[in-house]
């Protein structure tokens, strides 16, 4: 007869350990109920019904992801640009959800359409205008990124450019062009 109320408050024990869910700042979790999404977990302690519901954490935190592509101008000089984007998951509940379900590889979705689009930039600038364009090359990907973020619950912070690096031939030609100017500028003032 012990052993019986013994088991059963073995059991329920569990159950209820089972039931709390413990969400940290920062992060949200998703409820999953028989599989189908319902609510949203907020920082602090929760609880579920075990067995029928599960959760699954989504970072609310900013993420940096550099990225780096290398293209061609239009004067056909090979060029590498390195760009930093930096995005979180938007806070309302349906942005949440989106960014867990509507999406598999965050990551690869926006290296994927940044890549694309810087690419295209770089083809349109001759390799002497490209350093001039920085803050226009990523102004013009933040505004495309930002749509197609939106579309599976991301919302883009800021896109930089780190670093416009030349094939390093061009950029020894440019030094000796730059060399012979200035002795040339020196011959004549001598």
């Amino acid at each position: 007869m012990y052993t019986t109320y013994i088991i059963l408050w073995i059991v329920v024990f569990f159950l209820l350990l089972l039931s709390i869910k413990i969400v940290r700042p920062n992060t949200v979790a998703v409820v999953l109920f028989l599989g189908k999404t319902g609510r949203i977990l907020r920082e602090g302690i929760n609880f579920i019904i075990p067995i029928f519901e599960g959760v699954k954490r989504q970072s609310l935190a900013l993420i940096n992801l550099s990225v780096k592509v290398d293209g061609i101008t239009k004067d056909n000089v090979k060029t590498s640009v390195n760009i930093n984007v930096i995005y979180r998951v938007k806070t309302d509940d349906q942005s949440v959800i989106d960014s867990l379900f509507k999406n598999s590889n965050v990551v690869q979705t926006i290296t994927s359409l940044t890549e694309e689009q810087l690419r295209a930039r770089i083809f349109e600038f001759s390799h002497e205008e490209i350093f001039g364009k920085r803050s226009e090359i990523g102004e013009e990907i933040k505004d495309t990124l930002c749509v197609k973020m939106a579309e599976f619950g991301m919302e883009l912070d800021s896109v930089q450019v780190v670093d416009i690096q030349l094939d390093q031939k061009v950029i020894d030609a440019m030094n000796n062009v730059v060399a012979s100017q200035k002795n040339k500028a020196a011959a004549i003032t001598e």
